[in-house]
């Protein structure tokens, strides 16, 4: 009877091999391949939980078969009981260390949970036995993309959270150019008027003495400060030192990918690297008062 649902279910007529399964089983309860067969086709026509109790009872007569332990963690990913079929697919690792299917479907229930770092440690064993295996080239490449996005929304909700807890040395740094110092320090001083902590250069003359402005200013218009306030000038877009500030802040501005560079206009200069679409406000219209009130409304948002 067993051989007969063999032969059934090759010609996918399983719930025949089914009948004829447990037939053989009513003979002889302790036929293992009876039960092992049974649970195969259990599988195939999705009855997952059933093929599990088949298993299990296989299993009793045959606890290291790798291929049944297999086969039952990958219904019970089927069932989306992951943490399950992992422990089910470790137990046919310890008899088949080199078991690549059992490992590439432990990746696929890790993947699932989240445990990234663990699923890629998978998918190098899988690679390891089968280095043409491209589908878990793929997954793998796929999982640490993933973690790559995750760290940049991560990386982006420190910087937030950072900005909401007042955890930045500064809230806004100043860059402009010589030219415009007139309009800027007035900026500047109803900023720190308003309690807002301002980086200009004029506020830290002691501590800029003797640095490396070069290497000062990496942090002042990158991840120590909230935002940067570029005036956009005619004076701005020709000068190399302007041009050094404002390329940190691009740089920054990549990583945190939400609004880091507030321009704020005083002609109509053209400024390479900024965006066309990118809001900002024109001085002339605005004034110091209106400048100052927008930058208030901007850390309060």
């Amino acid at each position: 009877m067993r051989n007969k649902g063999i032969a059934l279910f090759w010609l996918e007529k399983y719930e025949e091999a089914i009948k004829c399964y447990d037939r053989a089983l009513k003979i002889k309860p302790d036929d293992y391949d009876s039960l092992r067969n049974k649970g195969i086709t259990l599988f195939r026509l999705k009855r997952y939980k059933e093929a599990i109790e088949c298993y299990d009872r296989a299993l009793k007569f045959k606890p290291n078969d790798y291929d049944s332990l297999r086969e039952k963690g990958v219904a019970l990913i089927n069932m989306g009981m992951y943490k399950e079929a992992i422990e089910s697919l470790d137990q046919a690792l310890k008899f088949k260390p080199d078991d690549y299917n059992s490992l590439r479907h432990k990746a696929v229930s890790l993947l699932w949970l989240k445990r990234y770092e663990e699923a890629v440690e998978c998918y190098d064993q899988v690679l390891k036995f089968k280095p043409d295996d491209y589908q878990s080239l793929k997954n793998k490449d796929n999982i640490l993309e993933k973690m790559s996005i995750d760290r940049d929304i991560k990386t982006k909700k420190e910087y937030v959270n950072n900005s909401k807890k007042g955890n930045f040395k500064y809230d806004i740094a100043l860059s402009f150019a010589g030219e415009n110092r007139e309009i800027v320090e007035k900026i500047a001083n109803k900023l720190a008027e308003n309690n807002i902590q301002v980086f200009y250069d004029e506020f830290e003359k002691s501590k800029l003495w003797g640095k490396r402005l070069s290497t000062h200013f990496q942090k002042t218009y990158g991840e120590n400060t909230c935002f940067v306030l570029v005036f956009v000038s005619k004076e701005y877009s020709l000068k190399d030192w302007t041009s050094f500030e404002f390329s940190i802040a691009r740089g920054e501005a990549k990583v945190r990918g939400t609004e880091f560079i507030l321009p704020v206009r005083l002609d109509n200069t053209p400024l390479f690297g900024l965006p066309e679409d990118i809001a900002y406000l024109d001085f002339n219209t605005e004034g110091i008062e209106g400048i100052v009130s927008a930058i208030i409304d901007k850390l309060n948002d």
